[in-house]
């Protein structure tokens, strides 16, 4: 199903203030049941950026429009190496992330969206966390998290009746360095995060070729 030669022209533009790539793709299906398909409408060329990212006052501000990777909130008990194309390159989503800092890094903020065509749809991750740190002779740093995802039935909205499911989740995250020894810091860390889900549940069962082996009854309690 994924079988197509495929064709790539990536411009990229490098600089230390601003970053460009950009991958137009072109996939030749080589049978007619292929996956892979060519789309060229304003979202699919914005779907193509690999990268854009732009530094203003000396790094204080980060903007990143393109492919989300190792993203983490905190010690990554909510949040932990995430990323926004493990489906590529049947689809491919362009993510925005934006990046603040004060100039003694005491105050960080994070803020992302993981799927810009989701966004306008009322879906799409939105993720929020900052940190701050109490004072140099108080060395606690102290950050708060939340992610939402606005719909999580984005991708089901044509087979189950529901306009919109929401989840919710938080995050508290700390980290103190206690001492060093032998050139190594010893940090006292922790995180504490909770999800809200809705009340109603749904389960989805697949009934395809890849599922075959799925064991669909079973006797006794």
């Amino acid at each position: 199903d994924y079988e197509s030669a495929n064709i790539t022209f990536s411009p990229y533009i490098n600089n230390k203030n601003f970053r460009f790539k950009i991958d137009f793709e072109y996939f030749y299906p080589l049978k007619d049941s292929s996956l892979l398909t060519n789309d060229w409408s304003p979202i699919g060329i914005l779907e193509k950026i690999d990268y854009l990212e732009l530094s203003l006052f000396n790094e204080k501000i980060n903007l990143f429009l393109g492919e989300i990777s190792d993203l983490s909130f905190g010690f990554g008990y909510l949040l932990n190496k995430y990323g926004n194309n493990y489906n590529y390159p049947v689809d491919r989503n362009v993510g925005f992330k934006l990046r603040l800092k004060n100039s003694n890094n005491s105050v960080l903020y994070n803020f992302f969206v993981s799927n810009i065509d989701e966004l306008f749809n009322s879906g799409s991750l939105i993720g929020n966390h900052i940190s701050f740190l109490i004072s140099d002779a108080l060395p606690l740093r102290i950050g708060f998290g939340h992610i939402v995802d606005q719909n999580q039935l984005i991708n089901y909205k044509d087979s189950i009746d529901q306009d919109n499911r929401r989840i919710n989740a938080f995050e508290i995250d700390f980290d103190m360095p206690l001492f060093n020894i032998l050139n190594k810091n010893v940090l006292l860390i922790g995180e504490f995060s909770a999800i809200k889900l809705p009340d109603t549940r749904y389960y989805k069962r697949a009934d395809d070729s890849q599922f075959t082996n799925d064991k669909k009854f079973r006797d006794g309690l």
